[in-house]
């Protein structure tokens, strides 16, 4: 038998004796109209549900993936009950939130309405009622036993509704046009019908109603079975006011973690890097979760580990910043890979804890001249770009529509959403621009759209003054997007060697790496040996070596399997070649 896991939102300063009976703490009910592509609900759900998250003992959420403005999967799970609510709330538009059944103050139905003093003010409400609930799930039955009990005398057109909700949805990719992937709280069925259960339309201080009920979970389309909770509230269909609140859950594990999210930590320059990454911890068991190793390396480096504690709740989520770690990057794709272990200091009850994550890193060019080609969308006043210097932050050029805002929606539109005459970028038309980037550094490209939906059916590509394509962008969704671009000009060491001479041979090399180089005149050649740490680990002192074509040997059995870096170092300048270590 499952051990159950019982989630008690009940009268926390009740006083109860078998002679009378006090109003119940109030546990707050939250209900959202929200989208997949709803660029506004983009915008506003990080700050309402991080606001949410942190009054999470006494609030209860419950949200409705709508189905419009565009597509969202969640809401063609349940497409009839999220409509009832609809309906019922009369919501006319996303994101709408209502608090026990009410808009907050007059601010309106915006998630931005809402604040810590309106919850704190609502807490101060007591209620005439208290919900127990206990949840169990075995063989993907779900089990809901508790009970509804009057601690004062209430009234009205009176209904109990139950609703099956994924806490926690995420996506590797946004299942809309927005650049959503993380969905909370969603609504997947109500037990007994969005109708809800009639009770008694008049209750004394002591009247009850017990809760038993089942469901098969198999029916319903849910992404992680680990996240299924249940919500219950009494609510009165005269007001639509919502007395009481509560939720149960019952995790499949008892001690669980895993890594949710790698958050991007944009792109990087070529060379020795220091990131620390930041990841979201998921607490998937029934306990608390109050220690984690974490366990990340980069390009196949050297493992390092982060020591966390702290307290996370079941099935809840924290975002935490890892010690730096120090590499040597590569140009193109550089993996990062995170995992976790050791919850509570106990052996993980589920073994898939990892995430992988790409560290884009940029191509490295020998020209100081770029072309940017951008493709507008349908909006393409809301396009705008910038180059900067990583170095110093100096933005060297820029195109498009410069009072623009990632996700800023600062346009005022005309007829039908139009953009306004001689804003930005005209409409599905392409446009160049050449810069002149300083000789020798690491350059990032940024890219964003105001209304924060991305520039989908769009591109844009950036080529050297050679036409080879250093970035290719097909579109992107969300609100901004960045690459890199490392210019090296070798300064003079093309003088000394010939670049497409430098060759390392076997590459994967087992015990001895051949080096072969031509050199254009006699020079001082000293060899250096990098692993990703950016750590010297072999040197061949520095010797002079003749005109023509130079070989020599470097023996590599003593060094563990990995990436390394092998750099010729002249008076004018460094050549470099990355090989792998594979035995």
């Amino acid at each position: 038998m499952k051990k159950i896991f019982t989630f008690f939102l009940t009268a926390l300063f009740a006083f109860i004796t078998t002679q009378s009976f006090a109003q119940s703490q109030r546990i707050l009910m939250v209900e959202e109209g929200t989208q997949a592509s709803c660029p506004p609900c983009a915008s506003l759900n990080p700050a309402f549900d991080a606001l949410m998250d942190a009054n999470a003992e006494n609030v209860v959420v419950l949200k409705y993936q709508t189905s419009w403005p565009g597509f969202d999967p969640m809401y063609n799970h349940n497409p009839s009950e999220v409509d009832e609510r609809v309906a019922y709330y009369d919501i006319t538009g996303v994101p709408s939130a209502y608090l026990n059944g009410s808009v907050v103050s007059s601010c309106g139905t915006s998630p931005a309405c809402f604040s810590q003093v309106d919850i704190d003010a609502a807490l101060m409400e007591t209620s005439p009622l208290d919900i127990n609930l206990s949840l169990m799930i075995e063989n993907d039955m779900l089990t809901l036993t508790g009970k509804v009990e009057a601690t004062e005398a209430v009234s009205g057109d009176l209904k109990l509704r139950m609703a099956i909700i994924e806490k926690n949805i995420d996506f590797d990719n946004p299942p809309g046009t927005t650049n959503e992937k993380e969905f909370h709280n969603v609504l997947k069925k109500f037990i007994t019908g969005t109708a809800g259960t009639d009770l008694a339309d008049s209750w004394a201080a002591g009247d009850s109603y017990d809760i038993d009920e089942s469901f098969d979970l198999s029916t319903l389309n849910v992404y992680n079975p680990n996240q299924i909770m249940v919500v219950a509230f009494v609510q009165d269909d005269a007001t639509k006011a919502i007395h009481q609140a509560a939720k149960a859950a019952d995790p499949l594990y008892t001690n669980s973690a895993s890594v949710i999210e790698v958050q991007d930590p944009g792109p990087a320059c070529l060379g020795l890097q220091d990131i620390s990454p930041v990841v979201r911890i998921s607490n998937d068991g029934g306990e608390t979760l109050t220690s984690l190793d974490i366990t990340y390396s980069i390009n196949g480096g050297a493992d390092k580990v982060y020591n966390w504690t702290g307290s996370i709740a079941p099935l809840e989520r924290q975002i935490l910043v890892l010690e730096p770690y120090s590499f040597e990057s590569i140009a193109g794709d550089n993996s990062l890979t995170v995992s976790t272990s050791n919850p509570n200091g106990m052996t993980d009850d589920n073994e898939d804890s990892s995430k992988d994550y790409i560290i884009e890193v940029g191509n490295e060019i020998q020209t100081d001249k770029v072309s940017i080609r951008i493709y507008a969308d349908d909006y393409g006043c809301e396009i705008y770009w910038e180059f900067r210097d990583v170095s110093n932050g100096q933005v060297l050029a820029s195109g498009g529509n410069d009072t623009a805002m990632p996700g800023g929606q600062t346009i005022t539109y005309g007829a039908s959403y139009s953009c306004p005459p001689g804003v930005g970028y005209e409409n599905n038309t392409t446009h160049t621009e050449e810069v002149t980037l300083p000789a020798t550094g690491c350059y990032e490209f940024y890219i964003i759209d105001d209304w924060g939906d991305g520039i989908s059916g769009s591109a844009y590509v950036i080529r050297a003054d050679n036409n080879f394509p250093l970035v290719t962008g097909s579109g992107f969704s969300g609100a901004q997007a960045s690459h890199r671009i490392n210019v090296v000009t070798s300064v003079g060491v093309e003088d000394v060697v010939q670049e497409q001479s430098f060759n390392a041979f076997p590459n994967p090399v087992q015990n001895e790496l051949n080096l072969q180089f031509n050199l254009l005149e006699s020079s001082e050649i000293q060899v250096l040996v990098y692993d990703v740490l950016g750590q010297a680990v072999k040197s061949i002192p520095a010797a002079n070596y003749g005109t023509g074509i130079n070989n020599l040997q470097i023996n590599t059995a003593d060094l563990s399997n990995g990436v390394y870096v092998v750099t010729l170092r002249t008076d004018e300048g460094d050549l470099s070649k990355r090989v792998t270590v594979s035995k």
